[in-house]
């Protein structure tokens, strides 16, 4: 698949941030990127996603906030070695609110099976939402039952885990958004969901990523 520069200096920004200990998509990191650049929030959000790269005096500044070079912002991971942007030690730092958690489990087969308390991982398949996370990449999640905010959720389907940007409607439904393009997204009615064996359930909010072969 070929990425786009904006795509590539999204990939970047967000690893960047992730060692930063910013805190994850879905819980502020627009609004943090958009103050500490002097932008609006929907611009934020547009270098988040990789639909836009700023301008370059914005690069310049940006450089000098997280204390990279213009390659580390729009290079390709492989010219720089190959270093793994985001580590696990820094996966705690994004954790929101003051949950004490003291290690970090692999998400367990069943959903019956994840504990309210617990903070749990789950290996990413396939690109669907890319350049968010991509193949062989992680996402830490806090259990969660409900979407009360738009944010990025784990899902659990027809016995099987996914991760989608979850948007609140108006009609008391979700849309469940992929970061790729290439993937349509998809309406669903929570409450009649959970009457159907294997309908969409809400498992968890994403806390952070781990971006390993990034």
């Amino acid at each position: 698949m070929t990425i786009t520069i904006q795509q590539q200096f999204s990939i970047n920004l967000n690893a960047l941030l992730d060692e930063a200990g910013v805190p994850a998509s879905g819980f502020g990191r627009s609004k943090h990127v958009a103050t500490s650049m002097d932008v609006g929030v929907a611009t934020a959000g547009k270098w988040l996603s990789g639909k836009q790269i700023p301008e370059y005096d914005r690069l310049e500044r940006m450089k000098e906030w997280l204390g990279c070079s213009f390659d580390d912002l729009l290079g390709r991971t492989e010219a720089r070695g190959g270093r793994i942007p985001a580590r696990a030690e820094n996966v705690l730092l994004n954790m929101v609110g003051t949950r004490s958690a003291t290690r970090i489990s692999i998400c367990p087969d069943e959903p019956a099976s994840i504990r309210s308390d617990g903070v749990y991982a789950l290996p990413i398949e396939g690109d669907v939402m890319s350049p968010y996370v991509v193949d062989g990449d992680m996402v830490c999640f806090m259990p969660a039952m409900s979407a009360h905010t738009d944010g990025v959720y784990v899902i659990h389907v027809a016995e099987r885990y996914i991760v989608r940007r979850v948007n609140l409607t108006t009609r008391g439904t979700v849309k469940l958004i992929a970061e790729n393009a290439r993937y349509e997204a998809e309406e669903v009615d929570l409450a009649e969901e959970v009457k159907r064996r294997n309908g969409v359930r809400i498992v968890g909010v994403v806390c952070a990523r781990i971006l390993v072969n990034r």
